[in-house]
């Protein structure tokens, strides 16, 4: 049942909810004793541009119960609708701060957690820094390495093997999105959290290269693809950017 006691800003006929991290937090936590499964958004340009040509996308992310700001291009957005235009545009660190807060509270609680990521070995890494950051959290997870129905369908039975308290989805848009309409449903937890990653500053206090990386010698390699990665998401952004501005005219 989606919330409707805060303010939202429709973001490309998208509800965005306006609430600090920490008040996120305490609703989120309020999922998790549910009886029923709730599920958290982050919405971000990709995800947004997304849902502007597939309908059945748009459909799913209007049927979370708490849909959040994903990346700063979202954050622009909704600030510029609440403040006017006015400088406050946000700094792109809400999802960060987020995931922050919920650690430390699932943590305080003894939580059990399920992350599913693209590849064995980012896993790995989310594993050996949560059980150093975080060794209250019970951590289990999964690989999603391509989209495809056994693929989706035996991470499910995974899941469902573990019965956690919540399942975070760290993977492209385009694949959240896809599970979140064909297969969440059928997750036995509390809660499942659409979120593209846990960022290594959520749980080390900085930007790291993976251990697994330095190992192989790839330095040099991560650091381009990060690059790349970041000039992809600014052409992804100028384009969200350019649609919201020709939808307000």
């Amino acid at each position: 049942m989606k919330e409707h006691t805060r303010k939202v800003v429709d973001v490309l006929g998208i509800d965005v909810s306006v609430v600090f991290p920490d008040k996120a937090v305490n609703i989120t936590m309020n999922y998790i004793n549910r009886k029923e499964l709730s599920t958290v958004f982050f919405h971000t340009a990709e995800s947004s541009l997304f849902c502007q040509s597939h309908d059945w996308a748009a459909q799913s992310v209007d049927t979370c119960n708490l849909v959040l700001p994903g990346d700063i291009y979202m954050e622009h957005a909704i600030a510029h609708k609440v403040f006017e235009g006015e400088s406050s545009t946000g700094n792109g660190q809400y999802a960060e701060e987020y995931l922050r807060r919920l650690m430390g509270r699932l943590s305080r609680e003894s939580r059990e957690i399920f992350v599913v990521v693209p590849g064995e070995e980012e896993l790995e890494t989310l594993k050996e820094d949560m059980n150093s950051a975080y060794p209250a959290i019970t951590l289990d997870g999964g690989i999603l390495s391509e989209e495809s129905e056994l693929g989706m369908e035996n991470l499910v039975n995974e899941i469902n093997g573990t019965i956690p308290d919540a399942v975070f989805l760290c993977l492209p848009p385009q694949t959240q999105l896809s599970m979140l309409a064909e297969y969440v449903s059928m997750m036995n937890t509390h809660l499942v959290i659409c979120i593209e990653s846990f960022k290594p500053s959520v749980l080390t206090g900085t930007e790291v290269v993976p251990k697994w990386i330095e190992t192989l010698h790839l330095t040099g390699l991560y650091q381009w693809f990060r690059k790349e990665q970041k000039i992809r998401e600014r052409i992804v952004g100028s384009i969200f950017k350019k649609t919201v501005e020709e939808t307000k005219e």
